[in-house]
């Protein structure tokens, strides 16, 4: 039912004798599904206690399974990239991404890619999944973009594709790591949302502070999922603001003009006087620092934490710098009164970035 590589894991995990035998009535459905018709639709297990586990549990203890299924890969990879020093190192850690089922292998070439993902099969295999070739990828991250394309690698008996651009956990990711990609999908998901409820919004007998509330509640927090990680320019923040005034004079409706008499579109300085609810930069601005409060926290240990305090190796192309996600926290900062460079120790006392972060929030700029 279960194998040496999966007993392994699971000791290294901490599991108990108890979940270990959850895992293998999870991973054995047939089995589940047959001790469940004996004797008072009860699953007798046999271990030292002789546990009962009533039938209904079944369906529960498959899904237990499969989430340690999933912690067991992703702690095997860990494992085994840390021994063979593999993938892209930051502050002296090799970087491996998993989270659920979802895994982001990083390799500083094609080659360190590869026999990373030889170990992912070779893990998954032991733990009784499989990859899907046709849901895994692989993007070269380059700002050249003459750089040669392989086009298609082979990795055991599975071949994966390359692509400009994929997803990880919801953000669209591209080869040229550029956020521009997620925020204009982000908006077109958002429009979407706001054709659903045009009708709502347009309607005479709803108030206004309601359909201001199904803004918020309905439109908003779609097009601003993960924005607490994008790096902003003025050209991005200008689209995000043209998206949101589209949806207030859909809210606010029309105004008579005082000398022709004629009906007119709402200026944008009309909009921000009727909406007194913080616009939708203020509230990226608020949940971003609220974001970097939570990273400056965590420990070492947390890749999060480690890629905002770590230096990639190498240089630098020529040419202007690109602004840095810790760019837009410094200018967010200085925004609402602080100057200091050392953002990081401020981040320490929860009370004080509390209230930056609500400053942030209800600065009201024109």
């Amino acid at each position: 039912m279960m194998d040496g590589l999966l007993f392994e894991v699971m000791w290294v995990i901490g599991m108990g004798m108890e979940k270990v035998l959850l895992w293998g009535v999870g991973l054995d459905k047939n089995r589940c599904k047959h001790w469940g018709n004996l004797g008072e639709n009860r699953i007798h297990l046999q271990d030292e206690r002789r546990r009962r586990i009533p039938k209904e549990n079944c369906r529960h203890t498959s899904k237990l399974a499969e989430r340690y299924q999933q912690r067991g890969v992703e702690i095997y990879m860990h494992l085994r990239v840390e021994a063979n020093v593999l993938g892209l190192e930051l502050n002296g850690l090799h970087q491996l991404l998993v989270y659920a089922d979802d895994v982001n292998m990083l390799g500083e070439n094609p080659q360190t890619s590869r026999e990373i993902a030889e170990i992912l099969l070779e893990a998954s295999k032991g733990m009784g999944l499989e990859v899907n070739p046709e849901k895994t990828k692989y993007t070269i991250m380059s700002r050249d973009q003459n750089i040669v394309r392989n086009g298609t690698i082979k990795v055991g008996e599975l071949y994966f594709e390359e692509v400009e651009k994929f997803k990880y956990l919801g953000a669209t990711v591209t080869n040229i790591n550029d956020t521009r990609e997620e925020i204009k999908r982000r908006i077109n998901i958002g429009n979407a949302c706001y054709y659903s409820v045009e009708k709502f919004l347009s309607s005479s007998l709803l108030s206004k502070n309601l359909k201001v509330r199904i803004y918020g509640t309905v439109i908003l927090p779609v097009v601003l999922l993960c924005c607490e990680t994008w790096t902003l320019t003025l050209r991005e923040e200008q689209i995000l603001r043209v998206f949101e005034n589209k949806v207030l004079r859909k809210i606010f409706g029309a105004k008579r003009d005082e000398f022709t008499g004629e009906w007119r579109k709402l200026h944008n300085a009309e909009l921000h006087a009727f909406y007194s609810s913080p616009g939708i930069i203020r509230n990226i601005k608020s949940r971003r620092l609220r974001w970097a409060g939570h990273v400056a926290r965590m420990g070492e240990s947390r890749n999060a934490y480690r890629v905002l305090v770590g230096r990639p190796e190498g240089k630098r192309p020529l040419g202007r710098p690109r602004r840095r996600w810790e760019d837009n926290i410094k200018m967010d900062l200085r925004e609402v009164g602080y100057d200091d460079r050392d953002w990081i120790n401020l981040a320490q006392d929860r009370d004080q970035w509390r209230a930056y972060v609500r400053a942030a929030m209800n600065l009201r700029v024109p």
